[in-house]
């Protein structure tokens, strides 16, 4: 039940907003495109939501700007319940050129996340095993 609350907070923290998911360069793995093709309730091709970047990892696609996903009458995405992992963690990002995991400043709701410092250290940890495990990062 506490789970489930949780999940409610989260989602209700982003409503009316999805800064998030416009001009995303969200990477998705192997395992995210099964989840969501498993998941999704219409007919998908893995081309319709996603694409090989420069660097050969998979990326979230945009249409008119933002993530596939997202829904522009909501504002809220429409794969929520099984987003990507990468989506997951977000507002913390991994800041590539600094090496290290910061709350991305583009989200104005970046201070409702990650409140208790011990959350915020071992989901920091939990997103840069993530990465490693998936090669987004050494």
């Amino acid at each position: 039940m506490i789970f489930r609350l949780y999940f409610i907070e989260l989602k209700m923290l982003c409503k009316d907003c999805g800064i998030c998911c416009f001009k995303t360069e969200m990477l998705i793995t192997d395992d995210d495109i099964e989840i969501i093709l498993t998941n999704y309730n219409a007919p998908l091709k893995v081309d319709d939501f996603t694409f090989k970047n420069e660097d050969g990892y998979w990326q979230l696609k945009n249409v008119n700007k933002h993530c596939y996903f997202f829904d522009e009458k909501t504002k809220l995405c429409s794969i929520y319940k099984f987003r990507p992992e990468g989506c997951r963690y977000y507002p913390l990002i991994y800041l590539t050129d600094l090496k290290m995991c910061s709350l991305d400043t583009d989200c104005p709701r970046r201070d409702k996340f990650y409140l208790d410092w011990r959350e915020r250290r071992v989901a920091t940890q939990n997103l840069v095993q993530y990465l490693k495990n998936y090669n987004f990062i050494e």
